[in-house]
């Protein structure tokens, strides 16, 4: 890497920093400023630190909304506006507002149509293995119901539970019990009302949770609240595919637009905080930033085409092998460029030491394999 500095007009600083924006080869770095250096680190105005604040604040409801429906990560392939207008913000900001709120609702919409669904189904299980108790239960004046599942693996809890049982309240109780497709083992306890108390509170005891009929459904016997079960499982699937198509609405109609405002506001963004990393006297600005060896004659040769001698670039330093503050540039052939997503999920090699890219693509896949 080489270290570089740029010096010019003062007045000439946004065009250049949009112009380094444009090329993206250079990294800005904090310009050494020794002490009698009749330089100041530049500062934004108070009306560009309140956009900036804004900014990041849309910008953070942005990535909340695709991330909500899931979008693809926005690329340069997007047009963006070259400049947003204050109108581009507000629109952009409202429409953030919106879909991130409406994709978070259809979400845990989903979530929850998931949950209710594997819920009935459970109950549907139990109301399957023991239809023709339950549909008895109304007859059953003296009596009180427990519907408890069980663990296949804690099967042998259940002659425990019924010796409790025994001990308790004599042989006013009966228990059946089914295994189900899903590995768990109905139990169905009816006890005389008399001793209901104490069979919960010894229920309680054990640490065995009875299902109880949810309130959305009655709240009574389970034989009677099936039927809305089961009709209210029929109707799931369409609501869900419903949810479906909103969020596939959400991608076509607003998503193409916020892709494109958060490429206008990141890069906005960008070029309002590059403003503390300069240097700057009455008259003139300084840059300080590092560049790959190889695209510094082009960074050269673009800015002095841009700006002719208003601008002056000079390599101030080349970190061949060490630098604490060198950034870290991976780099390599096409066919082990995809293993850097990998080394990418931890942090990066010190700018110096070796790129572990290669490796990865040699020992992963095998490791993978075995």
């Amino acid at each position: 890497m080489s270290k570089v500095r740029l010096i010019g007009a003062r007045e000439r600083l946004a065009a250049v920093l949009q112009q380094l924006q444009d090329l993206s080869l250079l990294h800005l770095s904090p310009p050494s400023l020794a002490p009698g250096q009749p330089l100041d680190r530049a500062q934004l105005p108070a009306r560009e630190e309140r956009e900036r604040r804004q900014l990041r604040r849309l910008l953070i409801d942005i990535d909340g909304a695709l991330g909500e429906l899931r979008a693809p990560e926005p690329t340069a392939r997007v047009r963006s506006p070259a400049r947003a207008t204050s109108g581009d913000i507000v629109s952009w900001a409202r429409r953030a507002w919106r879909v991130r709120r409406e994709a978070e609702r259809l979400r845990i919409g989903l979530v929850a149509l998931d949950e209710e669904r594997a819920l009935i189904l459970k109950y549907q299980q139990f109301f399957s293995a023991f239809r023709a108790l339950l549909e008895a239960e109304d007859r059953w004046p003296n009596a009180t119901a427990y519907h408890v599942l069980v663990r296949g693996s804690d099967a042998g809890a259940i002659p425990k539970l019924r010796a409790s049982l025994s001990g308790a309240i004599g042989s006013d109780f009966e228990i059946y019990t089914q295994p189900l497709a899903s590995g768990e083992i109905a139990l169905l306890i009816i006890v005389a009302a008399p001793a209901a108390a104490r069979v919960e509170r010894l229920l309680a005891q054990a640490q065995v949770r009875e299902i109880p009929v949810p309130a959305a459904y009655g709240g009574g016997a389970l034989a009677a609240a099936i039927p809305a079960m089961l009709t209210r499982l029929a109707a799931i699937p369409g609501m869900m595919e419903k949810i479906r198509a909103r969020q596939q609405e959400l991608l076509r109609t607003d998503v193409p637009e916020l892709m494109r405002a958060w490429l206008a506001v990141h890069d906005r963004l960008r070029e309002l905080e590059a403003v503390p990393l300069t240097g700057v006297t009455p008259h003139a600005f300084l840059l300080e930033g590092w560049v790959p060896t190889r695209s510094f004659s082009t960074l050269a040769q673009k800015l002095i085409t841009a700006f002719g001698d208003a601008i002056a670039v000079s390599e101030i330093s080349k970190e061949e092998w060490a630098s604490t503050d060198a950034p870290v540039v991976l780099s390599n052939p096409r066919l082990i460029r995809p293993f850097e997503a990998l080394v990418r999920v931890f942090p990066l090699p010190r700018y110096g030491t070796i790129d572990p890219t290669p490796f990865v693509a040699v020992f992963f896949p095998a490791f993978f394999g075995l």
